[in-house]
């Protein structure tokens, strides 16, 4: 065999190497050229994204688009060219469509750079890894430490990082505590299955009744809040038709015999800007007047 004959068959073993350790491997291995814009994927990712195993004017292509979105597409590519020749491996994560299903995927790969002075992006080589499940269990975990297990809320603990978020804050907020009335005599007289669903239903019809933008918590055991961000007191006259919306819908129950009517108490509290450390303070003083005079109601503790 002549040399350039070894040649080819030394380089079509490699191929087929590296086909079949990329098969087994179940990954999408690629080689991405800026010069010419191209491409180029092992065969068994290509069947995976159901693509032609090199692709030309990836940015431009549909094909491409169709797996992944214009925004991942540019922070891979913004990930990739802010690498540097001593530290070219980046990691990216993002959705790619496979199939008819939107899969996490971690994409890692190695910058390429010219010899030149000063050297310059050529293209990248790289593999995407399936993520999806590894991530979904840990989307899980991570609301199951922030979210109440009853009601499905954020919790305290959500509540007390979400303050310190908001400290540095320059938007104007209300807070509202919320206290469900009389909840001791609802366990006492009906049980506490009974107690639980008027937890729940206190949660329902607060998430059903705030903005989707408002935080909606439950921070004690009878105790919600809620963070409206972007709200001063001209916006009164709206909490106020909330939180009467939903006393009126406790105290008008279904069937009075098996669930009892019962109503919540409110005080509620502005800051101009963030949230500062006397304003828990200021609501709950507006909270206790409530509870003061009769309960099934609200005060704003600019009003005292």
């Amino acid at each position: 065999l002549s040399a350039s004959e070894r040649t080819l068959q030394l380089l079509e073993h490699e191929r087929m190497k590296f086909s079949f350790f990329a098969a087994m491997s179940k990954e999408i291995q690629f080689e991405y050229t800026v010069v010419p814009p191209m491409i180029t994927f092992n065969t068994w990712g290509a069947e995976r994204l159901g693509l032609k195993e090199t692709v030309m004017d990836p940015t431009h292509s549909d094909c491409i688009r169709r797996i992944m979105d214009s925004e991942a597409m540019a922070g891979l590519s913004s990930a990739l060219r802010a690498s540097t020749p001593a530290q070219p491996v980046v990691r990216f994560d993002c959705r790619m469509r496979i199939g008819e299903e939107e899969r996490w995927t971690r994409i890692v790969a190695r910058a390429t750079w010219s010899s030149d002075e000063p050297p310059r992006y050529t293209g990248a080589i790289g593999k995407a890894i399936d993520i999806h499940d590894s991530r979904m269990k840990l989307n899980a975990l991570e609301r199951m430490a922030s979210h109440d297990a009853l009601t499905g809320l954020l919790n305290r603990q959500a509540f007390e990082q979400l303050k310190s978020q908001l400290r540095i804050s320059s938007e104007p907020l209300a807070f509202l505590i919320i206290d469900v009335d009389v909840f001791k005599s609802i366990n006492d007289n009906y049980g506490h299955d009974v107690g639980d669903q008027a937890l729940i239903k206190v949660a329902r019809l607060l998430d059903e009744n705030f903005r989707k933008v408002d935080y909606v918590l439950r921070i004690g055991g009878d105790e919600f809040a809620v963070i409206m961000e972007k709200t001063g007191p001209d916006k009164k006259p709206i909490i106020r038709s909330k939180i009467e919306a939903i006393n009126e819908i406790l105290q008008h129950p279904e069937d009075e015999a098996v669930f009892p009517k019962y109503s919540v108490s409110v005080g509620i509290a502005f800051s101009e800007k963030g949230f500062y450390d006397d304003l828990f303070q200021q609501t709950d003083q507006a909270l206790y007047h409530t509870k003061e005079n009769g309960r099934c109601g609200y005060t704003f503790y600019d009003e005292l």
